[in-house]
């Protein structure tokens, strides 16, 4: 969060949970100092009990975005790819998904550049980025912990 003052690896450590009720969990028992989490993942974790919002203070709110989405490739034969699309848009959830995600009935359209703008600033701000590389660096990440995991396991055996 440069733009406020504050400086990843500097005034804050940058850890990454894999989801963002695993953040707020960490941050709920002390194992973290804060995190940045989407405010509709923290609220309905309050909601549903997994932990009393009085125990946690917000100290920065971005512009509303998207929190999932759904995505194509951009070279589906058009004809499929409108298909496709017609049927989210045409799609209705149900009342218990209404309720879940606080009033909303539908898929909207979105747009990597315009509605994930405020995502990648938050992700650029700490080194981090949306791009091929980013994904690729996560992916082995991931892959490492995975194996790691997996020998550790074995060798308890």
């Amino acid at each position: 969060f440069p733009a406020q003052g504050l400086t990843p690896d500097k005034d804050y450590k940058i850890l990454f949970s894999g989801k963002h009720d695993s953040s707020v969990m960490g941050v709920n028992s002390g194992d973290y100092d804060g995190a940045a989490v989407a405010s509709d993942v923290y609220h309905r974790m309050g909601t549903r009990g997994q932990i009393n919002e009085d125990n946690f203070r917000v100290i920065y709110r971005s512009q509303k975005f998207p929190t999932s989405s759904f995505s194509y490739a951009y070279d589906l034969e058009p004809k499929f790819r409108d298909q496709m699309l017609k049927c989210f848009y045409d799609y209705r959830f149900t009342p218990e998904m209404v309720k879940t995600f606080d009033g909303a009935d539908r898929f909207v359209p979105v747009t990597y550049l315009k509605e994930w703008e405020v995502v990648r600033k938050v992700a650029e701000g700490s080194g981090e980025s949306f791009n091929r590389t980013a994904y690729e660096k996560e992916s082995a990440r991931e892959e490492a912990a995975r194996k790691k995991a997996a020998e550790e396991k074995a060798g308890k055996k």
